[in-house]
């Protein structure tokens, strides 16, 4: 098919476009070029001078220093309760000593720490193990918060959970997690720190192949430029990543839960219910729970009641207008969750939601695969609509604040958000996870309307995103809550309702999706592998043409 096509394209090229090249080719010799050679390169469009970010390298300097440029001007993206200055203090010895407490190996030959890396929330440490000539792999990671001054009992809670879930799914499902090797919740330890050791999983960040080496575009600033029209390779690992990121969801959600929390186990790691959530208040050491709850109806009551009481003590005594928007804003939030994909059916159970879905967490393999979900603190069981099913965290964003949905803010898009959802959403499709496929591309919203509740997602970035989804609705987001603060605004409530049912409504993604965006795309690299060979016949035609014009006597 691919030589065929070749043909096709080489004849078409030959006999409609070359000569009408060639003949611009003399027309713009004549009267001078029409091309500014001071013009900056077009989007896609290879040029010497781009500079590329090469995110494999581990001994670039230079770029080291560029990052650590950006840290001070932005901070280092870790939470204020961190203290990593204390965490990357730990000296290699402790990690000896506790490799050597783990007991893992008869007779371990070396313990080497490998290289030491940090995120928001936790430091990781890589530790090679030389047992019988054998190399084992690991990571150690500690909490950034995990100093005596500022660990917690809610911490000790919630790291135990989240080694506890992490088991619960290597050993039920066949998902990509990594195996437990030990962990502790406080410091009498052999590391002194509270950590979880376990094996290291095979791949790089999903961010490599969503922004490979060499993706076109000049720096870190302008990955936007082109973040929304990758050239055809690119998509196809993009599309291929989703597919298999599709399968190991599908995977996981077939772990069902009877409540919306944390799951629970006994010592023995068997399932024995649902339990709170912990959240901290800023960025402080203070703690609250959620309880669980039985039912989605019961799980988003408790929510709006926090919520209400929140807007209540909000505005100040006397502000009139912040009191009518805050009705206004409780009318809308009541008229959303009224939808029935936030409505669960008679004995409903609910699947697992991954706190941090993101590319920094996904492991995969030059192909695409999924090989490894890292990063299981604070995951959950939540209902289906923002469960397992749901898009992951970097396809969400638009339907986010800016601290999400910026430019400047991984994956930097500006309008393709609803594409790859709808990709992602066909993948569930094709893996055999048609029932809740139906929840997939309209997750992101679903799970917006969710954190205006849960996440302290701002109301004046939601509701006017909202409102923009009603047709020819253009009203001041501010007016409009404060005319339903009002009451008595009856047709703007009927209208809400019409237009938020069909919003809101669950829907599958369009059938053959995958397969006219496989041909399509097939269609597209095979035109890219025949660029040289055609530019190779156009350098060929125009030499001889010049060739037979110069013996040409005017």
């Amino acid at each position: 098919m691919k030589d065929r096509l070749c043909r096709h394209l080489k004849a078409t090229y030959k006999n409609l476009i070359l000569p009408r090249l060639l003949r611009f080719g003399r027309d713009s010799s004549r009267y001078g070029s029409d091309v500014d050679e001071d013009a900056p390169p077009k989007v896609n469009e290879p040029v010497d001078q781009c500079e590329t970010v090469d995110t494999d390298s581990d001994d670039d300097d230079e770029e080291e220093e560029e990052k650590e440029e950006e840290k001070e001007k932005e901070g280092d993206g870790s939470h204020p309760r961190c203290d990593f200055q204390t965490i990357e203090a730990i000296p290699d010895k402790k990690y000896h000593e506790l490799f050597k407490a783990c007991n893992l190996f008869s007779s371990a030959d070396c313990v080497a720490v490998v290289r030491r890396e940090k995120g928001a929330y936790n430091a990781a440490t890589f530790v090679d193990v030389l047992d019988g000539g054998k190399i084992h792999k690991f990571v150690v990671r500690v909490p950034g918060h995990g100093t005596l001054e500022h660990w917690t009992d809610e911490d000790a809670y919630v790291l135990k959970c989240e080694v506890q879930l992490i088991e619960y799914i290597r050993k039920n499902t066949t998902a990509p997690v990594a195996h437990v090797i030990d962990y502790a919740t406080g410091h009498e330890n052999a590391l002194g720190f509270p950590h979880i050791v376990m094996t290291m999983l095979p791949g790089k960040p999903a961010y490599t192949l969503w922004f490979p080496e060499g993706y076109p575009f000049v720096g870190d600033d302008d990955v936007f430029r082109v973040a929304d029209v990758p050239p055809p390779y690119i998509e196809k690992r993009r599309v291929a990543f989703l597919r298999s990121l599709a399968k190991v969801m599908t995977r996981i959600q077939s772990l069902e839960f009877d409540g919306i929390g944390v799951p629970a186990f006994d010592n023995d790691g068997k399932l024995t219910g649902t339990g709170p959530t912990c959240h901290f208040k800023g960025a402080s050491d203070v703690s609250f729970t959620r309880q669980p709850a039985a039912t989605t109806q019961e799980y988003l009551q408790a929510r709006m009641k926090s919520k209400v009481k929140h807007l209540d003590e909000q505005h100040e005594l006397g502000d009139l207008d912040g009191l009518l928007k805050n009705l206004g804003i409780r009318t809308i939030l009541n008229l959303v969750f009224a939808q029935p994909a936030f409505h669960g059916q008679v004995g409903e159970t609910f699947t697992i939601h991954h706190n941090d879905l993101d590319l920094q967490n996904i492991l995969v393999d030059e192909e695409g695969n999924v090989t490894g979900i890292i990063d299981w603190d604070n995951a959950m069981s939540a209902p289906r609509c923002v469960g397992a099913s749901a898009v992951p965290k970097f396809l969400r964003n638009d339907w986010f604040p800016e601290w999400e949905s910026s430019l400047e803010v991984s994956p930097y898009m500006a309008w393709n958000y609803h594409h790859y959802r709808e990709i992602y959403a066909a993948a569930l499709v094709e893996a055999g996870n048609i029932e809740d496929a139906k929840y997939t591309t309209k997750s992101a919203l679903y799970q917006a309307a969710i954190a205006t509740c849960t996440e302290g997602v701002n109301d004046y970035d939601f509701i006017p995103k909202l409102l923009h989804e009603i047709p020819h609705c253009r009203v001041d987001a501010g007016d409009f809550l404060k005319g339903l603060g009002m009451g008595g605004w009856h047709s703007a409530i009927r209208m809400l309702e019409t237009h938020f049912a069909k919003i809101f409504e669950p829907e599958l993604p369009p059938e053959g999706l995958l397969e006219a965006l496989d041909v399509e795309l097939e269609m597209q690299t095979t035109w890219w592998s025949c660029c040289d060979e055609l530019l190779n016949l156009y350098e060929d035609e125009k030499t001889d043409d010049a060739s037979q014009s110069s013996h040409i006597n005017y």
